[in-house]
């Protein structure tokens, strides 16, 4: 159950929605004027006529469920205005006033030392002063509102999460790498043994140790650093022989052949144990396969039709078997 609401010279209809029968036209102004999102500070007022008569409406009158009215802007003069200001400035302050009073009451209560042996009253009065005094530090009246950046001196426990040092906040950070704000990484969960101390973040791949040094994953190193066999060709031999692809660094990319296999360096001794198998024409080999497979299923196939044919026969009952009739 609602009640449309069209504002003069405006396409956008405003639905009031109620529970009752009907609405008063008092309300029905403060619900739009909430909707419309606009300050107590206007210079304007709402006034509501009939869509058809054209008639205005009074602050006291009702209207019906499933009503259309017109709703229209009117300047407010300036006698009126004067008057409302004031009225508004008294309500700030009134709001600002009980604010201040509900925080000097909650201190008062903080240093109020009350005893409830001595304190009157029955058991349920006893039990929910000790509840509100046990929840007086989380009060709302004690509620602090972080600004988006913070100011004022810096703790001792804040450490910057881009260079990981204290004394300053994050946007005061003036850690730069090449020229360039940047954020270092720590090296979390890394063993000594494949952690080596390098100069600086310049460094690809660097992090910050416990230590307070810089050091590179000895991984991540291999990954950045060139191969000094192949400059240039992005391949680089792991210990188990296998090559790991490393980016383009420039240059001429050169190739070295080994048994007809290029990018590889000569085998070392664990390449010699593994035996390979060399195929002359892969198409051929290929070709077979699939022969071999044509063959599998032509066979399958006959075994099925093969076995199905053999149930469906039936034996034909024999002479001695067969019902004789009876005169």
């Amino acid at each position: 159950m609602s009640v449309m609401c069209q504002l003069k010279n405006f396409e956008k209809l405003y639905h009031v929605y109620f529970d009752e029968v009907s609405i008063s036209i008092k309300d029905i102004k403060i619900e739009v004027i909430r909707q419309m999102r606009v300050s107590e500070d206007r210079e304007w007022e709402i006034i509501a006529m009939d869509l058809k008569t054209k008639k205005e409406y009074k602050d006291e009158d009702t209207v019906r469920r499933d009503t259309t009215i017109l709703l229209q802007r009117r300047i407010i003069p300036e006698s009126q205005l004067q008057e409302r200001k004031r009225k508004l400035e008294w309500k700030r302050r009134e709001t600002e006033l009980q604010k201040q009073l509900q925080e000097l009451k909650s201190a008062a209560l903080d240093r109020k030392q009350i005893d409830l042996t001595k304190m009157e009253g029955t058991e349920e009065e006893k039990i929910k002063k000790m509840m509100e005094m046990s929840t007086v530090d989380y009060a709302p009246s004690k509620w602090l509102k972080v600004p988006f950046k913070k100011t004022g001196p810096v703790p001792t426990s804040y450490v910057c999460r881009r260079c990981h040092k204290p004394g300053h906040w994050v946007y005061q950070c003036t850690f730069t790498v090449n020229g360039k704000p940047a954020s270092i990484k720590k090296a979390r969960g890394i063993p000594k043994t494949m952690m080596a101390e390098v100069e600086g973040p310049e460094v690809p791949g660097a992090m910050l140790a416990a230590t307070g040094n810089y050091t590179p994953n000895t991984s991540d190193n291999a990954w950045y650093c060139s191969s000094s066999d192949y400059q240039g060709s992005g391949y680089q031999n792991s210990y188990y022989g296998y090559p790991v692809y490393q980016p383009y660094l420039g240059g001429e990319p050169s190739y070295q052949e080994v048994d007809g296999y290029p990018g590889y360096n000569s085998y070392n001794d664990y390449s010699y144990q593994q035996q390979t198998q060399v195929i002359d024409d892969p198409l051929d080999e290929f070709e077979r396969y699939l022969q071999k497979k044509d063959a599998e299923k032509r066979n399958q196939r006959h075994r099925t039709k093969s076995s199905r044919s053999f149930e469906g026969r039936r034996k034909s009952p024999s002479p001695s078997r067969k019902r004789r009739k009876y005169c």
